[in-house]
């Protein structure tokens, strides 16, 4: 018997008050993915890197933003931001590189922010997989490094 569909239904970034723990809360659920994509990696090696798969970026426009762990974005071909992300800090630190989800925020309006989900390395390094991956048209494939200072564009 397969299980339904597991969605959050969460209060977050109603209030300006709010925004720390709403940021807080991203990424603990982007944890959770990180997580749910090293369990896949560890049962299936045969997984090809976040680079050498041939997905690519994929905005996902509309009110509901779905997060896909590792199989899902293979079967659709591509992800968004907090997709790409997940995969590799979970790649990465399934060979043994201490990395972890990272956010940047931008404020879009007085009330209201974008956010960029990127990785963080241990020393401080910032990868972005959705630039590798044609956010901005080109495809690279292969890490590509964004300056910490950056706002995200």
């Amino acid at each position: 018997m397969s299980m339904p569909h597991v969605n959050f239904k969460l209060c977050l970034f109603e209030r300006p008050d709010d925004r720390s723990r709403s940021q807080k809360a991203v990424l603990w659920l982007m944890e959770a993915l990180v997580q749910i994509n090293l369990t896949w990696l560890q049962k299936h090696p045969e997984t090809p890197s976040i680079y050498d798969s041939g997905v690519i970026y994929k905005l996902i426009p509309g009110v509901i933003d779905y997060w896909m762990d590792i199989p899902t974005i293979v079967r659709d071909g591509g992800g968004d931001c907090e997709d790409l992300a997940c995969w590799r800090v979970a790649e990465l630190r399934n060979i043994g590189v201490n990395a972890r989800p990272y956010i940047r925020w931008k404020k879009k309006t007085e009330s209201s922010y974008l956010y960029h989900a990127l990785v963080w390395w241990p020393g401080g390094r910032i990868e972005d997989p959705s630039l590798a991956l044609g956010m901005r048209g080109a495809i690279v494939r292969k890490p590509v490094f964004v300056e910490p200072a950056d706002d995200f564009r």
